[in-house]
Formats: C-alpha cells, structure tokens, sequence
C-alpha cells in the first residue's frame, strides 16, 4: 500500500514540474517575442531583388526582423494616408510621389535617399520581329501590357513614350493588360500571354530569354530617369532604427555590390552612360 502511495506522489511531481517547465518555456518565447525588434516597409516592387538580398544581411547583424509589403508607390501613398498605418519605412519608384508624402506631412523629409535608377525600357516577346522602336507598336493585332499609370510610376512612363508617337492612338489601343504593379506585369509576360511591355530596364535578367529590348532614346525619344526614393515615415514608432535600415539600404557596401550585380544603377552619371552606349548600339 505504502509503495503504491509513493509511485502515485512521485507521478505527481513529476508532471507538476513537466507542466511548470512547459509553462516557462512558452513564457520565454512569448518574453523573446516581445522582446525582439521589428520594423515594418512598404516598397515598390521594383526594389525587391535588393531588398531580398540585402535585408536578411541587416536582420543577422542587428537582430531586427524586417518585414515587406510591396504594391504601387500610388498604393503605398494611398495606405499612408490612412494615418492609422503601422510602416517605419517608405520606398516608391519616383521622386514625385515622395514629394507628395513630403507635402501632406507623412513622412520625415530630411530622411528623403535617391538610390538604384532605373530607366523605363520596351521588352518585346522574342520571335517577334519588326519591332524595332516605339511607333512599331502600333501593329494590328499586337498585345501590349502596361501598369496602371495612376497609380506606378512605371505605367505613366510608358504613356510618356507613347504619347510622343505619331501612332499613339494605335499603339493605346493595343494595350490589352493593365497590372497593378511591375511586378505582376513582369510575370504576366513570362506566361507568353503579352507580346510586349514597358517596365524597367533591371527585368532585363530575367526577361532576357524570352525577349529582346527596344531602348526608345535610341530612336529619339525623350525619356526620364527614375530613382527609388525611401523615407521614414511619419508613423514609425521606431524612427532611429528605421533610419538605421534606410541607411544600410542606401549606403552599405553591401548594398552598392547588390544593386551593381543586379544592374541597378548608382548615379546618374551612370544612367547617361547606359544610354549613350545603347544608343550606339
């Protein structure tokens, strides 16, 4: 009898000190988790294949985990304007829609970093001939894409080529797709199911397979160079840190290496470079 009283007491104890260590484990992940940094961006698709290189290198040397949403930088203004939006960092794909975070007070203005310009180039679907400049889009039947111009700087770029054609009206009627963002362009033309699109030039890399580049300066048109633009946004409940990562974002070795590597460009002495050599070409 007496045995079986002490088996039934050390069970006891042994799942009461099971449970105790249990409920302090979850204690100290639940401790951890609050413990540990955070910071929240919105960007521009077109600053994802830095941002995915060079993000987990900030969150192993800091331990801050950083978190992404992309979208159009119309989308992105839109969502701030909501003021009740949690984000520590802004990155759109112009100047102009920073200016316009800057002029309704959404986000610091002295944080305003130029980086990664880019230009608007003409990708065409490969075994497509004839299409040697902007006019040639004016062909019956072709398939254009574009984003939407409202709302991405890329989208009124491509109007801006088109509108300087003496084919505009032809060449608006053949757009048949309108993405929300570049990167759903992007992906909709490596379907096959569009024979041509305007995005930027760093797509170069994973188009190059399937499409062949028209540059629209080399047959005179004007056109504009873009950088992405990253703020501290006015909502951020940690200012210092998210100033932190825009910095490391901008101005680390790492990062200049990432953007050259992906063909990114780092000034705009670059970017006249560029053009002059594809003109020539």
């Amino acid at each position: 009898m007496k045995r079986w009283v002490f088996t039934l007491v050390a069970v006891v104890l042994c799942l009461t000190l099971l449970a105790g260590v249990v409920v302090y484990y979850n204690a100290s992940l639940v401790n951890s988790s609050l413990n540990r940094k955070s910071l929240f961006v919105l960007s521009a698709p077109v600053a994802q294949p830095i941002l995915s290189r060079v993000l987990p290198v900030f969150e192993s040397k800091y331990g801050v985990e950083v978190h992404v949403s992309y979208g159009a930088s119309g989308s992105i203004f839109a969502t701030l304007k909501l003021r009740n939006a949690s984000v520590d960092l802004i990155i759109f794909a112009s100047e102009d829609w920073g200016g316009r975070a800057e002029a309704e007070g959404l986000v610091f203005n002295e944080s305003k970093s130029v980086f990664a310009y880019q230009l608007a180039v003409v990708f065409v679907r490969e075994g497509l001939q004839g299409i040697a400049c902007v006019d040639d889009l004016a062909r019956p039947g072709l398939k254009i894409g574009i984003v939407n111009p409202k709302v991405a700087p890329i989208g009124y770029e491509a109007l801006h080529y088109f509108n300087q054609s003496k084919s505009s009206e032809k060449i608006k009627s053949n757009v048949v797709y309108l993405a929300k963002d570049v990167g759903e362009l992007v992906a909709v033309f490596k379907t096959g199911a569009l024979d041509a699109i305007v995005a930027w030039h760093v797509y170069y890399e994973q188009l190059r397979n399937i499409s062949y580049v028209v540059y629209p300066w080399s047959c005179g048109y004007r056109y504009n160079i873009y950088g992405l633009v990253g703020y501290v946004a006015k909502a951020s409940t940690q200012p210092e840190l998210a100033q932190e990562l825009l910095n490391f974002i901008v101005y680390s070795d790492v990062s200049k290496d990432v953007m050259k590597d992906l063909g990114y460009f780092t000034s705009v002495d670059e970017v006249l470079s560029y053009v002059s050599a594809s003109f020539k070409g």
